[in-house]
């Protein structure tokens, strides 16, 4: 039986968090973790004290400034560890010029990039960029949360779907108008079907019978215009609202559905802030089809803001 170091693993470390911490949250063994690391040269010893100077310069830049004592209550550090930060203007990484901090942008492990072929990675950066809960307070298309497998993702406070009895605690979608209040959570998500099959093709189509789907243009037009004003009504002020959408060929048509989410989100009033594209090396494919367009091998994620 292959080890978990045999296999390829798509590690999502955060130098804020132990090493068993960020083994539980990647679904990996502490060893595992411990081996990416020195794989990686990721210099965990500077990180870890990067992580208290901020921490304690943070406090000691407030005003009025807090005293050595008062820092040391809040963060639970020495006296004399935070004395010795204190003292100093920056942190030098010289420890060891073989190993690369987490924190520093040169280090391509570091940097949360645009494109990825792996979804988790792309939802983990999102909530480390834009969800300081580092937790969607609300899915208003939960399914049987594909999103939150292996809890690499933390499972949403409140979850909604159309079709509820697909997975356990999961309330019907037109109940998320009366439990919640407008203008009150801080971030929300949205997978809606990517599909638009005729009811006849679903016999037949792989595709269909794995995938919810619309069955014309006008309904996944409706679902779309229903669910993103549906979360701009529930967000406050400032909130988040990722959209997970994919463009697609159908009955010889393209549909850009991208940019008709993106046309939809900033007419009602969301800002667009930030987008990630999912790609892949392999789809199902339907028989007997003669190709016309390029095949759809990637998806979007969208981050706006009210």
């Amino acid at each position: 039986m292959p080890s978990e170091t045999d296999t390829k693993i798509r590690i999502m470390y955060d130098a804020k968090l132990s090493v068993k911490d960020n083994a539980a949250i990647c679904g990996v063994s502490y060893s595992t973790m411990r081996t990416w690391l020195k794989q990686h040269c990721i210099d965990r010893n500077f990180d870890s004290k990067l992580v208290r100077f901020k921490a304690i310069k943070k406090l000691q830049n407030r005003t009025p400034p807090l005293t050595a004592q008062q820092i040391a209550e809040k963060t639970g550090y020495a006296v004399n560890t935070i004395k010795k930060y204190m003292r100093m203007d920056r942190l030098e990484h010289n420890s060891n010029q073989n190993k690369l901090s987490t924190f520093d942008v040169s280090c391509n492990e570091a940097i949360i990039k645009s494109v990825s072929s792996n979804q988790y990675e792309i939802l983990y950066w999102i909530l480390k960029l834009y969800v300081p809960a580092m937790c969607f307070q609300v899915d208003f298309t939960h399914s049987k949360g594909v999103f939150y497998k292996n809890n690499i993702i933390p499972s949403p406070i409140m979850k909604f779907d159309k079709y509820p009895e697909q997975c356990e605690g999961v309330r019907p979608l037109d109940e998320a108008e009366r439990i919640i209040e407008d203008n009150t959570i801080d971030s929300a998500i949205v997978d809606l079907p990517f599909l638009i099959t005729r009811k006849e093709w679903t016999k037949t189509s792989k595709i269909a019978q794995r995938f919810n789907s619309f069955d014309n243009f006008d309904e996944a037009l409706e679902a779309n215009k229903y669910i993103i004003g549906l979360a701009y009504r529930k967000l406050k002020k400032r909130g988040i609202y990722v959209m997970k959408t994919q463009d697609l060929y159908t009955e010889g048509r393209q549909i850009w559905m991208h940019r008709i989410v993106e046309q939809l989100s900033e007419d009602i009033g969301f800002k667009m802030i930030d987008m990630f594209i999912l790609s892949t090396d392999s789809r199902m494919l339907g028989k007997g089809l003669s190709q016309r367009v390029a095949r759809k091998y990637h998806s979007y994620f969208y981050v706006f803001r009210k």
